[in-house]
């Protein structure tokens, strides 16, 4: 079977490093995302467990049921009826931001971005593409792109060692049971592979 890369998410950085992103390791997600913002219909959201950084340092986000997601998540404009799926997400990104460590970045320039990304009024609220521009503006000069490889590599190493064979884990799920001593029952394996920081590997 193909190699499939392993991907990881906001929320997973912040849990293995014990703190937060920098100012411009915020900003790259925001000029990463700002191209590849799924829309977001009422009901629809994403948050820091839910943008994922490749090897290749560029973004994915899946979005999620509201129910699944704490409230400082949620668009304030579906409150009162109103819905802008594009505005939403801006909205949305802005959260991640500033739950990913913007609020201690203590940088006033980011801080402001995040300000107008998650502002009650949706007219306010750039488009992805604005704030993608005003994202890369304030990295002066810096690789978004090379910024968000670095955070990778932190936690997962070099690309290479990365690259799985999903055959491979059934061997491995028989063997790590056998040394234990446990049986197997497949009915209770979901097959998602989650990766915890320092290549530890669990299948849940």
């Amino acid at each position: 079977m193909p190699a499939q890369e392993v991907q990881i998410s906001i929320a997973e950085v912040i849990e293995v490093r014990g703190y937060g992103l920098n100012a411009p390791e915020l900003l790259s997600v925001a000029v990463s995302a700002s191209d590849r913002l799924p829309p977001c219909p009422k009901g629809t959201v994403f948050d820091t467990e839910n943008v994922f950084l490749s090897s290749k340092g560029q973004i994915e986000i899946k979005t999620v049921p509201t129910s699944r997601v704490d409230r400082s998540f949620v668009p304030p404009e579906w409150a009162k009826g109103e819905e802008d799926p594009q505005a939403a997400a801006v909205y949305c990104l802005g959260a991640v931001l500033r739950a990913a460590g913007a609020e201690e970045a203590a940088d006033v320039d980011l801080f402001s971005l995040v300000n107008i990304l998650t502002v009650a009024m949706t007219g306010t609220r750039p488009t992805a593409h604005r704030m993608g521009q005003m994202a890369r503006n304030q990295l002066r000069g810096r690789d978004p792109a090379s910024m968000l490889m670095c955070i990778y590599e932190e936690l997962m190493g070099d690309e290479e060692t990365n690259q799985i064979d999903v055959g491979d884990l059934d061997d491995l799920d028989d063997e790590f049971l056998s040394t234990n001593g446990m049986e197997r029952h497949d009915s209770e394996m979901t097959g998602q592979v989650v990766f915890s920081g320092n290549n530890n590997v669990k299948r849940r």
